[in-house]
């Protein structure tokens, strides 16, 4: 008896000491100092991963093909008149206790779904069109302007006071942080108290219980801190401007070859033609927002294993098209592996190329925007390419991960100097992308 209550006073001390001794202590403490250096420090005006989550959300406005960033750990991007479903999955690490965003890769999922997903369901023979996407992330140092300069004090009243956008924002962090004090003190209480319905567990099973509950909750309370400064700082006018920019470096390699069924002519047999359609690319990106709304500036060079069939210079024909035009091979045809019948010469070429997208989104909108792209491609073949896209951001169950919805019109060749003959509207390209950020924030 005595040893049964021996344990039982000695576990009652241990709750208490971890309640009270133990009480988020490494958290509070990581909290006020970050507050701390930032009410100390002329140059900031948020913390470093308040700031991170602000340019998260800047950078959340799009996403609409494998070359755009996100700093959610998992994405999906869909991209329905080229058959490609991308995605995607963020490996981070944090340098320090301030969370500054460190350089990340981006391990993704490359799949032509009628080439490499569709056949699995069918009887078709796989036909390649699956490839993997590597790509290594730097970050240059984001910055804000709340003055006439960078960092500079600028004055603005608030209820009839006169202080600094500095000030403003060190008294709503302040805010920010005795509320989320409180909360902890009230989690704290709350965790011990329920701790009485769990008699029929060991002391050490209610300690790891305790432990594991209180871990959750600390992540919860750093996070909440981070997103409710930059939700100030969005919500306010205390910025005038903000700059964030990155560079890439990425490569989309395939598992298997893309075989393709080609003739030369209607009048010719079928032909197995394959290709290794491999790419690398460096980009660098800059997103700002200023008074009239947020800009995007995409430059990107690089270079890929292209043939004529990718780049669209072979007509495209099903069986009954190719049957009806006079096609003499109609029993290979409807033999075929693939639903697509390619007419014309097939050629593997090496193909640099260069592009350049400005997207922008409008200050008394942040629904919609305009997106334009150029991209020019040199050697054998040598288009240049143009889009004109309407991107939506549509409101998902967390506002912090808006769905990107584009219509877009492709303009290929635009010189006439690879497709002639053609007038503009039987070149033109309706397309559609989908993008899709889901899992926890990488910083």
């Amino acid at each position: 008896m005595k040893t049964k209550l021996t344990i039982t006073i000695v576990f009652c001390s241990f709750l208490s000491n971890l309640a009270l001794g133990q009480d988020f202590i490494k958290t509070r403490k990581f909290l006020i100092d970050q507050d701390n250096f930032v009410r100390t420090h002329e140059g900031y005006i948020v913390t470093s991963q308040g700031l991170n989550k602000y340019f998260a959300n800047k950078v959340a406005y799009y996403l609409s093909s494998a070359n755009d960033l996100s700093l959610f750990k998992n994405y999906a991007i869909l991209t329905p008149s080229s058959d490609n479903l991308f995605i995607g999955h963020n490996f981070t690490r944090k340098d320090n206790e301030n969370y500054r965003i460190s350089p990340f890769l981006t391990l993704g999922l490359n799949a032509n779904y009628a080439k490499s997903i569709a056949p699995i369901f069918s009887d078709h023979k796989f036909q390649g069109g699956l490839s993997l996407n590597l790509k290594y992330t730097w970050f240059f140092k984001g910055s804000i302007r709340y003055g006439d300069k960078k960092y500079e004090f600028q004055e603005t009243k608030t209820k009839g006071l006169t202080m600094s956008k500095k000030d403003s924002m060190d008294i709503s962090r302040a805010y920010i942080l005795g509320m989320i004090m409180k909360t902890m003190d009230d989690d704290s209480t709350a965790l011990v108290k329920n701790m009485k319905y769990t008699s029929h567990l060991t002391a050490d099973q209610k300690s790891v219980i305790l432990k594991a509950k209180f871990a959750a909750l600390e992540a919860g309370y750093k996070e909440s801190f981070a997103k409710q400064q930059a939700d100030v700082l969005d919500q306010s006018a205390l910025t005038n401007s903000s700059h964030f920019s990155w560079i890439s470096l990425s490569a989309d390699i395939p598992f298997t070859p893309t075989t393709y069924s080609v003739t030369p002519a209607f009048s010719s047999a079928f032909d197995e033609k394959s290709s290794y359609p491999y790419s690398f690319n460096i980009l660098y990106n800059n997103v700002w927002e200023n008074h009239l709304g947020n800009f995007f500036l995409l430059t990107k060079a690089g270079f890929q294993n292209n043939n004529t069939i990718l780049s669209k210079q072979l007509n495209k024909s099903s069986y009954l098209q190719y049957k009806s035009l006079g096609g003499i091979d109609t029993v290979k045809a409807i033999q075929l592996d693939s639903k697509d019948i390619y007419v014309g010469k097939y050629d593997n070429f090496f193909n640099p190329a260069v592009k350049l997208q400005l997207i922008y989104f409008p200050k008394f909108s942040a629904i919609f925007g305009l997106d334009f792209q150029l991209d020019k491609s040199f050697g054998s073949y040598h288009p240049l390419n143009g889009t004109i896209g309407i991107p939506f951001r549509l409101a998902s169950s967390t506002a912090d991960k808006p769905i990107t919805f584009e219509v877009q019109l492709q303009m290929p060749d635009l010189r006439n100097e690879i497709i002639s003959g053609k007038k503009f509207w039987d070149k033109a390209i309706i397309g559609v992308t989908v993008g899709l950020p889901f899992g926890s924030s990488v910083y």
